[in-house]
């Protein structure tokens, strides 16, 4: 049988398929804080349920409850009254939608009466055994769940607010979440409640704003309203995580060009299958262990971890993975994959610095041509030297004398302007007869562009 410890303080994780947390039920506030002081106890590894043992005064104690016999009584009502509830769980087979039930609780075990107070003290708990049909909803959840620390939600005064966040968990890693109006009250059981979207706001949303910002690991940044026409049938959700009491510490998450914020205990949970479930890790070890890795440290330590598994050359695959982690093993594939890393992380660098200098060129081609605009505006004349010195260049006459052939008469300077080529040429002659008009553009760009041709000569 298993209980609660009163004296446990550490982090105590909730699992759950997202099939249950999407799933269609009512429970009030009590039937919610003992459903889920009872998923504390399930462990990752268990492939079975046994009848768990829930000490009231610990309910109570972590949901900074009222510790009086009104309390107790109503956390015993709340136990038996999970004897009827259903999980209502939808899914889809050959085009059709389907609704799958789920009992919950198949024994409640509570106390009724006590002759002394002794008696009753002690017998201040109840049992319960939670129905194996539940087993694909709560054990040995390896993809496709979500899972949270009590601590997050144990303020919430609603179960409307709890199961927002749950959807909001979710999607954390977005940040972005859309629940339908109808898809909410549906799954609530309210489809009959709250007809005005504004009371249904007013009511349910807001407050979930408010309690899961104020009490969760998460906060809503903006709620959007999704209309058709001028109802609103959607909720946009925009979000992210934040530290708590557990991580203090901000890592970055090994995606491209994205940054989040990472706490040691959603680590855990983003790695607990694999490394404890998987790889028999105990929790809290592996959570001793977080403090300053980051996700690719740790996904590396569990390449190596597997490939050397499939070897058969590991006797004890926790110890392996710790020593891993702490010690940054490596293999001939990570080592390729790291070789490719930073080939491709050079590529990149290189290129950068390509965008970056050839910026500057266009800059100073620009610049460049706003002088000889000014130049010539000034000095009309200029363009006519420009052109005379053209004709009588043997490399550059021949061009000009083959136009001149093909329209049948002169160029003249408005030729020059209009045709890209010789419109070049005489840029490119006036710049180098006149390079002292443009020395001060010259030295502008000369040192930052010699500055990244030397960064790129070094990489």
């Amino acid at each position: 049988m298993k209980s609660i410890a009163s004296k446990n303080r550490g982090i105590k994780l909730i699992r759950k398929s997202n099939d249950l947390v999407e799933a269609r039920y009512k429970f009030d506030i009590w039937e919610t804080r003992v459903f889920t002081k009872l998923l504390t106890l399930i462990r990752p590894d268990d492939i079975d349920f046994q009848p768990f043992r829930i000490y009231l005064r610990d309910v109570i104690d972590d949901f900074k409850l009222h510790k009086d016999n009104a309390s107790y009584k109503l956390l015993r009502d709340a136990t038996d009254n999970l004897l009827s509830k259903v999980f209502y769980v939808p899914y889809e087979v050959e085009g059709a939608i389907r609704e799958r039930k789920y009992p919950i609780i198949i024994m409640s075990d509570t106390l009724k009466a006590a002759l002394e107070e002794g008696a009753r003290v002690k017998n201040e708990y109840v049992e319960v055994c939670i129905h194996p049909e539940m087993k694909p909803l709560l054990l040995q959840l390896k993809e496709k769940f979500t899972s949270y620390d009590i601590e997050n939600i144990i303020s919430l005064k609603s179960n409307y607010t709890l199961r927002i966040y749950e959807h909001l968990k979710q999607y954390e890693r977005i940040g972005r979440r859309q629940l339908d109006i109808e898809y909410l009250k549906r799954i609530f059981e309210i489809t009959t409640e709250y007809p005005l979207f504004a009371n249904f706001y007013q009511k349910i949303i807001e407050p979930a704003h408010a309690d899961i910002n104020h009490y969760t690991d998460l906060t809503i940044t903006k709620i959007g309203k999704v209309k058709r026409g001028r109802k609103v049938e959607s909720l946009l959700f925009e979000f992210h995580g934040k530290d708590n009491k557990y991580a203090q510490k901000t890592l970055k998450v090994a995606e491209p060009n994205v940054a989040y914020n990472v706490s040691e205990d959603q680590l855990f949970i983003k790695f607990q299958h694999k490394v404890v479930t998987e790889f028999g890790v105990s929790p809290s070890v592996f959570m001793a262990e977080l403090k300053g890795k980051s996700i690719e440290k740790i996904e590396k330590a569990i390449r190596v971890t597997e490939e050397t598994q499939k070897k058969g050359a590991i006797n004890n695959i926790a110890g392996f993975f710790i020593q891993a982690l702490r010690q940054d093993f490596t293999n001939d594939i990570e080592e390729k994959k790291e070789k490719k890393a930073k080939s491709a992380e050079k590529q990149k660098a290189i290129e950068k610095i390509k965008t970056q200098l050839q910026a500057l060129q266009d800059e100073q081609a620009e610049a460049i041509m706003k002088r000889i605009k000014d130049l010539t505006t000034s000095k009309p004349e200029i363009t006519d030297e420009a052109i005379a010195h053209l004709k009588s260049n043997p490399l550059k006459s021949g061009l000009i004398k083959l136009l001149e052939d093909s329209q049948k008469s002169a160029l003249t300077t408005q030729d020059f302007r209009d045709n890209k080529q010789l419109r070049q040429m005489v840029i490119e002659t006036i710049y180098q007869f006149y390079q002292s008009e443009f020395n001060d553009i010259t030295e502008q760009y000369r040192l930052p562009m010699e500055t990244l041709q030397s960064k790129m000569k070094v990489l």
